[in-house]
């Protein structure tokens, strides 16, 4: 008898349907898998032996054929394991065909029959959704996840038996309780009244936020980096729906049981600068998998220690930071992963940090600071919109603290221009910092005074037309924030400041 059940292989972030076909036939008793299964799917053998007579069923005692199809699409993982079970047990009569019906299934087996979590729920879901499926059977602990998705139904088992009870009388997994989703974060990872003086990289910060812009930090050891790298995930407006679910489907190919619910406030990761090229923008082999960048989408990517990263490492970050998308390609299949995240980059001045500090003395010669930041290329500080150079306090600015605004009144100023900014594209959350040049141009106005001012810049710094367009981009923000339709002098002035730390320091 043949019987199928539908499960889905994750590509990239996608989920493609896999029809499992399981036949048994006659012959010496055997079990083979073939649609081109990879190791771990080929070892389902002996996890749905084992699972089936640990779950009190009788041995399948038969030549056993399953099919994944299409046969040319790699299959990976322990996912199929469910689905195949279920099969084989319909191709022996044991359950009805008609259960599998419209059933989408998937689920990692235990020698107990046990169900474990898998990869890829959230994609899978959507797939099924689409397909039109009847029901979607996951693993208990995936249940919330596959349940984000509206209109399907979701069935939920913690094993191998409560599994096919489920197909008999099914029990439909509710909803998450969507009131979870807040829109607004109350209590602040980190705050900015923590953070005392720097009030240049506090307006960078500020500006960073609103315009969603790049942002290097360079300072000496201490001086506050990483608080203001930190601050920012809270500054930025909460995920919509629509964001939270991209976010999560990201996380839930990249793990098996990713966090609980869905979340209002961005994501923000912070690889150590050992991590490697595959770890950062994703890869790996045979089946590559997000890096950090996807991890960090529609967040803040945070590269403390900036140099130490090596030049071939942070090369990769070009095409990422244009295109908001990266293309892994190996043999015979092509992976796209979103990666549209916000990158704030922090460095000291030199290898010993002390270059320029009034007080310590640097160490290191000017072969010895220029060999240090060549690991950064030029095209790569070129598409970081601002650099901030940040200062070590006083000991009487650090005895003597000043109160500083907080998190949430720089959030109510951030509102209005945010609010600017979607009046004039008729979108919510819009950054400037995705203006094309036909955009640029037709949204920002320049005065004369600017116009002539930004001639003279353009010929005194030697811009090229992408500095001199993220120029315009950071302007046109700083002019939001002054609750200014037109670009003023001034605005362009403040632009150019934070244009120059990469010439400085190299």
């Amino acid at each position: 008898m043949l019987a199928r059940c539908t499960s889905a292989a994750i590509v990239g972030v996608e989920a493609c349907p896999v029809v499992v076909e399981a036949d048994l036939g006659p012959g010496l008793p055997a079990f083979q898998i073939v649609g081109l299964p990879d190791t771990a799917v080929q070892e389902s053998r002996e996890r749905i032996r084992s699972a089936l007579r640990n779950s009190g069923q009788r041995p399948l005692v038969s030549r056993l054929t399953v099919n994944l199809a299409p046969a040319a699409l790699r299959k990976q993982g322990p996912s199929f394991d469910l689905p195949m079970a279920l099969a084989l047990q319909a191709a022996a009569g044991r359950i009805p065909l008609t259960w599998l019906e419209g059933l989408w299934a998937t689920g990692e087996l235990g020698l107990d029959g046990s169900l474990r979590p898998v990869r890829g729920v959230l994609a899978m879901a959507e797939a099924a959704q689409a397909a039109g499926a009847r029901h979607l059977l996951v693993p208990k602990a995936n249940g919330n996840e596959a349940a984000q998705i509206d209109g399907l139904s979701v069935l939920a088992a913690a094993d191998l038996n409560e599994a096919q009870d489920q197909l008999n009388n099914p029990q439909v997994h509710p909803a998450p309780d969507q009131g979870r989703f807040v829109g607004t974060v109350d209590e602040f990872r980190f705050d900015l009244r923590d953070l005392q003086g720097q009030s240049h990289g506090r307006r960078a910060l500020e500006i960073a936020a609103a315009g969603g812009h790049h942002m290097l930090l360079v300072g000496p050891p201490g001086c506050g980096k990483s608080v203001l790298a930190r601050c920012l995930p809270d500054l930025l407006p909460p995920l919509s729906m629509e964001e939270a679910l991209a976010v999560r489907r990201v996380h839930s190919v990249a793990f098996a049981q990713p966090e609980a619910g869905l979340r209002s406030q961005r994501p923000f990761r912070a690889p150590h600068h050992s991590c490697t090229p595959a770890a950062l923008v994703g890869g790996g082999s045979p089946h590559p998998v997000p890096g950090e960048i996807s991890l960090a989408h529609h967040g803040v990517l945070f590269l403390d220690e900036l140099p130490e990263f090596g030049r071939h490492c942070l090369d990769h970050l070009r095409e990422p930071l244009e295109q908001g998308a990266i293309d892994i390609a190996r043999a015979g299949q092509r992976l796209r992963f979103p990666c549209q995240f916000q990158l704030v980059a922090a460095a000291n001045p030199c290898p010993c940090g002390w270059w320029g500090d009034p007080v310590h003395s640097c160490s290191c010669g000017d072969a010895v600071r220029r060999r240090y930041w060549r690991q950064v290329s030029g095209p790569l500080l070129d598409r970081i919109d601002l650099h901030v150079p940040v200062r070590r306090l006083s000991p009487t600015e650090v005895s003597r603290p000043v109160a500083a605004e907080t998190t949430v009144q720089v959030q109510q100023r951030l509102v209005v221009s945010r609010q600017n900014t979607s009046q004039r594209f008729g979108r919510q959350l819009f950054d400037n910092r995705l203006l094309d040049g036909r955009q640029l141009r037709l949204c920002s106005p320049l005065s004369a005074a600017a116009r002539d001012l930004l001639d003279r810049l353009a010929d005194r710094l030697g811009l090229s037309m992408r500095s001199l367009d993220r120029l315009m981009r950071v302007a046109r923000t700083i002019a939001d924030l002054a609750n200014s339709e037109r670009i003023e002098a001034e605005h362009l002035a403040e632009a150019a400041t934070y244009r120059g730390c990469d010439l400085d320091v190299t």
